[in-house]
């Protein structure tokens, strides 16, 4: 009877995996996923950046159109309020000015990561996002200049952004530089 045992615990083959097969799986799991992960939050910045463009954009038309029928630019407060984080903010504002981007016909559809806002200098503004998208405290800021037929600029254009010469007429990102 004995013998019948020990026959049947050597011949019975065990199923699982060793701890140092499962140590590698672990292991490549760790890599795959340091290399996915900071790759995933660069394309996150880059879409909540891109919104910033588009935006700017829609407000910069809906600038010239309203001149189109006015004669004149709309200026805007920042909307929406309080201080840009990385959390979407609703598209709400409780200041006077707020009404100017209904004015404008301006309105994004659900909540946004950027403040935006809109500086009239006689015939010509500038339109600013200001955004923290990072969460770092430092902000990043998108600006469009309309300079005016003499080239003249919305002077200190909002949070006191100077847009270099060769970037007027066209929505940019801007450096710390160019921020005072």
């Amino acid at each position: 009877m004995s013998w019948g045992v020990a026959m049947r615990a050597r011949s019975a083959p065990k199923g699982g995996f060793t701890l140092i097969e499962l140590m590698i799986v672990v292991a490549i799991i760790g890599i795959l996923a340091s290399i996915a992960i900071p790759v995933f939050i660069k394309y996150q910045y880059r879409s909540r950046s891109a919104e910033a463009s588009m935006l700017l954009r829609a407000i910069v038309s809906s600038e010239f159109s309203y001149f189109a029928h006015h004669d004149v630019y709309e200026p805007a407060v920042p909307c929406p309020d309080g201080v840009p984080t990385n959390y979407k903010a609703p598209w709400v504002s409780t200041a006077a000015g707020f009404s100017a981007f209904e004015e404008l016909g301006f309105h994004p559809e659900g909540s946004v990561y950027y403040r935006y806002s809109v500086d009239i200098s006689g015939s010509s503004f500038g339109v600013v996002a200001e955004g923290d998208i990072d969460a770092d405290a430092t902000f990043q800021y998108w600006a469009y200049v309309h300079p005016d037929t003499g080239g003249g600029i919305p002077t200190p254009l909002s949070y006191g952004i100077l847009v270099p010469p060769e970037y007027r007429e066209q929505v940019v990102q801007l450096t710390a530089m160019d921020v005072y």
